[in-house]
């Protein structure tokens, strides 16, 4: 082969793979839990201490269905994001409930959003403490 001469490269064969194609980046996990979050986790133990010395135990809402004491967790008045950290776990804001009368006052459509409140209010209004 001299260098005048055409290279034949028809004869040659050398592949080079094609890239892999970069994809999406994978989100990353939220690892912290933000301000009012913890203060709703911290104020939980305060709340059962006040509602067991005041002798609520039991769902204070009472829908048909009631589970009376099982499953029972604290119904705030409005969302929880309405509240600042200082007064989210206020037991004036709070109603003692069952999981199936939670659900039927957050997620009913016959409960709308300020009926709902009207109900949660009128239940702290009628402990008188």
């Amino acid at each position: 082969m001299s260098w005048g001469e055409p290279l034949d490269l028809s004869k040659e064969f050398h592949p080079v793979p094609k890239p892999a194609p970069r994809g999406k980046k994978k989100p990353k996990p939220i690892n912290r839990v933000g301000k009012r979050t913890q203060a709703w986790i911290d104020g939980q133990p305060k709340l059962k201490e006040v509602f067991r010395d005041n002798g609520i135990t039991a769902c204070e809402i009472g829908f048909a269905g009631c589970t009376g004491n099982r499953f029972l967790g604290f119904a705030h008045v409005t969302r929880r994001g309405n509240y600042n950290i200082e007064d989210i776990a206020d037991p004036h804001v709070v109603v003692l409930g069952c999981q199936h009368c939670h659900e039927i006052v957050d997620n009913a459509a016959k409960y709308p959003k300020d009926e709902a409140e009207i109900l949660l209010q009128g239940i702290v209004d009628q402990r008188g403490w």
